[in-house]
């Protein structure tokens, strides 16, 4: 059942045209679908080991790239895909938690959760709106198909609406309101260093219909690609580029306006600076979804912290 997400709105008017309203839905709803930054790749977690991670998630915008064609004041000509100020001098910020731990059940088998802690903000000259709180959770599985030289993983994960959602005027939804269920298959390749390897990943999201809503939000493909080289020759640290995508069925995203596109596809490209410190695993990036439609065409910051533990080292500490 659709709820309200703890939210502050500070009105600046009496009412919001209704094209403003739409195009802020349009942009909350790509916040909504904060990309997965912090995976583990093709390789599933040791039996009996724990790994966990938590990473803080920034982002603040006062542009967006085009969906449409528009002329600016001014005279400017914008082309869809390329970056624009928002509308009424707006500006968005979103600041993100993100948790997900992993266990090894068997050498091959892995389970794990994510969970993100949301807070978004959307301001402009009509109004302040901001709303935080739990976001979507996912469990996922992921079973080694091969385990030699090349690495090939089978990752299936269950997204559940856990976050409030609400599609009111001066609302922000934290969740999607509606279940995925996602299938992939991981690629990954040592280079026979630490911190250095080649990944891709390849896969489908079913989206199941917001049966409250009676709105079908479309199915999506995933994919992605990554390399990691050690900058030292103890693999200390490193340097890790990445390039995630996604593409989905524009056709059936069409609840809130007929024949207004609210698609999250995109294109994200991510530098990440891995240092290892032995006692935790470091990673700093910035990322961009360069050119994808209705997105923050600013940097997208990331810092995480991430740990593995043996379970039957701990316990015979103890």
């Amino acid at each position: 059942m659709a709820t309200l997400a703890p939210t502050q709105v500070l009105p600046r008017m009496q009412s919001a045209p209704t094209g403003r309203l739409l195009s802020v839905i349009v942009f909350l709803l790509v916040m909504l679908s904060t990309r997965d930054s912090v995976r583990a790749g093709a390789w599933t977690q040791p039996r009996g080991e724990v790994w966990f991670k938590v990473a803080g998630i920034y982002q603040f915008s006062d542009e967006f790239y085009a969906n449409d064609r528009v002329v600016l004041p001014g005279g400017r000509v914008v082309e869809p895909g390329e970056s624009r100020p928002y509308d009424e001098d707006g500006s968005s910020r979103q600041r993100v938690l993100w948790m997900e731990a992993e266990v090894g059940l068997t050498d091959r088998w892995t389970l794990g959760v994510q969970a993100p802690w949301k807070d978004l903000r959307f301001e402009d000259r009509v109004q302040v709106t901001r709303s935080w709180g739990w976001g979507d959770m996912r469990a996922v599985s992921r079973f080694a198909l091969l385990t030699g030289g090349h690495r090939l993983t089978l990752r299936n994960a269950v997204k559940f609406p856990t976050g409030r959602f609400s599609v009111s005027t001066g609302q922000i939804p934290i969740g999607e309101n509606q279940a995925d269920v996602e299938t992939s298959l991981q690629w990954g390749h040592s280079l026979g260093r630490a911190l250095s390897w080649v990944g891709a990943e390849f896969g489908y999201r079913i989206r199941l219909e917001d049966t409250e809503l009676d709105f079908d939000p479309g199915d999506e493909w995933i994919w992605s690609m990554e390399a990691g080289w050690a900058l030292d020759s103890r693999g200390r640290v490193g340097l890790k580029a990445a390039w995630q995508a996604a593409r989905g069925d524009d056709s059936s995203l069409n609840f809130f306006a007929p024949g207004a596109s609210l698609s999250r596809n995109f294109d994200q490209v991510d530098l990440t600076l891995m240092v290892d410190l032995s006692v935790v695993f470091v990673e700093i990036s910035a990322g961009n979804a360069l050119g994808s439609e209705g997105h923050p065409s600013s940097i997208l910051w990331n810092l995480g912290l991430s740990r593995r533990i043996d379970l039957a080292t701990l316990f015979a500490g103890n």
